[in-house]
């Protein structure tokens, strides 16, 4: 069951961020006791120093004394154990770790003043009506149902209603405010400048192989040719999902994988195939690290990708809007 956290619009927004933190920036694995002390007026003072390159602006921009700035910004990264800043005569300019942090915090926190801002606003009936719309045809809900159901059960004061429409209509139905957010499967769309994304899924099947086997020396190889080769896979046990997906993949192309070794994870899966001249299907961060021992290879459009993003208007985006968007972040991140 996924942990649910108490019943704060604040918490829910900026609780996913300092996990995005300690996960994404520093390596650090969530299911560990490790907690950083971080505070929102860290953060703050740390993009408003980003952005005016002077603790002095910032401070002035904040209305804060200047020594209290250089103290946030000493503490935030005392905590996260690395330089944001190098201080020099003309400001202070962020170092590769800093850059890194403003691009994972940037968006979160324009996020979290659109909410007060829309909180802020007077209306007439408060917004309990969630309106998730959805491509018509075929569409995959097996991940949504589960979603939807959980935010149901911790927001019941909220109605919702999914609703149909044919793919290349969503997004005019998205801005005219016909329903307030949209799942889709085509991540391109999150670069629309109307609409905010959060990617939930992302995940690139392509053919893996030993950079020192011979089908390494071809420019392009097609599915087909594994047929016969050392393959290796993750044991259906461990990961159901990934299997179904290995099997689509060579049924579509006329064949059945001939695996020679289950292993129990993607690491692993990456050294059964350097070190024992191996093939294999997978997503493409097996070769993260390996980059000059695996060479890859891309799958079939219809069986190489599956993505899913949820998107949501950025101008009045909607108390429900961003409240289900935050939600979906932290529901995913408990269910990864």
């Amino acid at each position: 069951n996924m942990y649910k956290p108490p019943v704060n619009f604040f918490y829910i927004i900026y609780y996913p961020l300092i996990m995005c933190l300690s996960s994404e920036l520093f390596c650090v694995i969530i299911e560990s006791d490790m907690k950083y002390d971080i505070r929102t007026k860290h953060l703050e003072c740390f993009l408003s120093a980003a952005r005016t390159k002077s603790f002095t602006a910032a401070a002035k921009e904040l209305d804060i004394s200047r020594p209290l700035v250089s103290k946030w910004i000493k503490a935030l990264e005392d905590e996260l154990n690395t330089q944001l800043f190098e201080r020099q005569k003309e400001g202070v300019f962020l170092t590769d770790e800093g850059r890194r942090l403003e691009e994972l915090i940037r968006e979160p926190f324009d996020m979290l003043q659109k909410a007060f801002e829309t909180a802020d606003e007077p209306s007439g009936e408060e917004e309990t009506e969630l309106r998730i719309g959805i491509p018509a045809g075929g569409f995959d809900d097996k991940r949504l149902l589960p979603l939807i159901s959980s935010f149901k059960n911790k927001y019941p004061e909220y109605s919702v209603a999914v609703k149909t429409f044919p793919a290349e209509e969503l997004y005019e139905k998205l801005k005219d405010g016909v329903i307030d957010v949209m799942f889709h499967t085509e991540l391109s769309t999150g670069k629309n400048p109307d609409v905010s994304c959060l990617t939930l899924v992302d995940t690139a099947f392509c053919i893996a192989v030993s950079s020192a086997h011979r089908l390494a020396h071809h420019d392009s190889l097609p599915l087909e040719s594994l047929k016969n080769e050392r393959f290796f896979s993750i044991s259906e046990e461990i990961d159901p999902e990934y299997t179904r997906r290995i099997k689509a993949a060579s049924e579509m192309a006329g064949f059945e994988p001939r695996v020679v070794q289950y292993v129990s994870n993607l690491p692993s899966l990456a050294l059964s195939i350097i070190y024992q001249n191996g093939v294999t299907i997978a997503p493409r961060e097996i070769a993260a690290g390996y980059e000059g021992q695996i060479r890859l290879y891309p799958l079939p459009e219809s069986t190489g990708d599956d993505t899913l993003a949820l998107l949501w208007r950025k101008e009045k985006p909607g108390m429900n809007a961003l409240l289900f968007a935050e939600y979906t972040n932290l529901y995913m991140s408990y269910e990864d």
